[in-house]
């Protein structure tokens, strides 16, 4: 919540005989572990609201979901819904088919990147990564927020 900087990194990690990653976030205070079965921007969205299982489309989310180049339509869709905080995944996915988003066939994928967007409201909601500096190798699944 209140780190200036962290590094990010993933490793491929076998565990119980199956294939997964093991993704580090830390600094010079703090080393953090998880293993899971992706390495995505997904994941790692997942992987910052640090135990928190909302999804959260608030001024943070929509402005992440238009970096991310989704539809304006799905972006005023989500925007003007009155419901903007869902407890959890399933929650989140239903509302997305609800909305007849589920359904829509286009790149990029605009179940995708709703979701990554509402992750990163998640984040920003809990008031994780504030002034955060997220640094890592460049790899494509650590560009988010502010990052070196």
């Amino acid at each position: 919540a209140t780190a200036p900087w962290v590094t990010v990194d993933d490793t491929g990690a076998r565990h119980k005989a199956r294939n997964g990653y093991c993704t580090q976030i830390g600094n010079d205070r703090f080393a953090w572990f998880g293993t899971t079965g992706s390495k995505s921007r997904l994941n790692f969205l997942e992987l910052l609201r640090a135990g928190h299982g909302d999804y959260v489309v608030n001024t943070e989310a929509l402005a992440y979901m238009r970096s991310r180049s989704l539809a304006g339509s799905v972006i005023r869709m989500l925007a003007e819904h009155e419901t903007k905080r869902f407890a959890d995944q399933a929650a989140w996915l239903a509302h997305l088919d609800r909305l007849g988003i589920a359904a829509l066939k286009v790149t990029p994928d605009p179940v995708l990147i709703a979701t990554e967007g509402a992750l990163w409201g998640s984040v920003k909601a809990h008031g994780l990564l504030t002034d955060t500096v997220i640094v890592s190798d460049d790899a494509g699944q650590f560009d988010v927020g502010r990052h070196g």
